[in-house]
């Protein structure tokens, strides 16, 4: 599910992102720990880093759904569990650059726009098994906070601090199997005689 969601992200910067920039930006999912980036990356780049996949159990849901098909049988589905998938999302330009520091806060701020514009994942934006597995709308949230933010990362990276934002992205993910149950069709109507015994 989380490589389908790394897609969903490409498909997403590619359809927001002005189109003579989303034609030359590489997008990566690497870890940009010391040394990154790799000569095998082309430049620039954009590298959206995983460092958080957590439940979020303030989405929790409790009643079960029932699904019927068209042969006549259900399913009883359990609530999935929601888990806040987050990035660590930077920018990376060529150093043959004339204005390394100029080119990287334009397309910094291309694809802030770009994911701040996109609240929501577009249904037609999801990729492989996201495509039928979501329970409504997929939410995205851009931050710069938390014990776990940006910052942190770097450090536990290992690596130099650099304009960044985190990017979080909640998924609803099924973890219980659904269970058959037996629908009810067919209606009984029963009629009885009451006797009343009158007094004396």
């Amino acid at each position: 599910m989380l490589h389908d969601l790394d897609s969903t992200i490409t498909e997403l910067l590619k359809s927001r992102l002005p189109p003579d920039l989303a034609a030359k930006l590489s997008i990566s999912f690497a870890t940009p720990s010391t040394g990154f980036p790799p000569p095998s990356l082309k430049l620039p780049a954009v590298n959206l880093y995983l460092y958080s996949a957590i439940p979020n159990y303030s989405l929790r849901e409790n009643a079960p759904t029932v699904r019927r098909s068209a042969n006549g049988t259900a399913q009883r589905v359990p609530p999935p569990i929601y888990v806040d998938c987050t990035y660590l999302v930077s920018l990376w330009i060529d150093l043959s650059s004339t204005d390394p520091s100029l080119d990287e806060h334009s397309m910094y701020g291309n694809v802030l726009q770009a994911l701040l514009a996109s609240p929501f994942v577009p249904q037609e934006t999801l990729q492989g098994s996201l495509q039928k597995s979501q329970i409504g709308p997929v939410t995205t949230r851009v931050s710069q906070t938390g014990s776990q933010g940006p910052g942190n990362v770097w450090q536990a990276l290992g690596a130099v601090s650099k304009l960044s934002f985190s990017y979080t992205v909640t998924l609803s993910m099924p973890v219980f199997a659904a269970e058959p149950v037996t629908l009810v069709t067919e209606k009984q109507i029963r009629l009885g005689i009451m006797e009343v015994q009158a007094a004396q």
